[in-house]
């Protein structure tokens, strides 16, 4: 009997090792980083791109893994912030000459 119970825990705990290595794997979502293509709404796919300078169309940064990197270029662009976000990470820069 207490042969068997031992077994029983190592499978146990052979189990619980198994889903700790995989569980959070499972679970995280991969983090995007979009940049700022022109002005409008947060929440709007015309305002964010997955390219620095690309085109528009990209889903907007929403999570704690997620960045949102805005930079003026050559023009300003003014984002209206709609919707409540998190995020990892902000950049807001200005690259116009001095």
């Amino acid at each position: 009997m207490v042969e068997k119970n031992v077994r029983n825990r190592k499978q146990i705990l052979a189990l619980a090792a198994v889903v700790g290595v995989f569980a959070p794997a499972a679970m995280s979502s991969a983090a995007v980083i979009r940049h700022v293509v022109a002005a409008g709404n947060w929440s709007s796919t015309t305002v964010w791109s997955t390219t620095s300078g690309g085109t528009a169309g990209a889903s907007y940064p929403n999570g704690i893994d997620d960045s949102a990197l805005m930079s003026s270029g050559s023009s300003n662009r003014s984002v209206a912030l709609d919707v409540d976000v998190v995020l990892g990470t902000l950049s807001v820069t200005d690259r116009k000459p001095l």
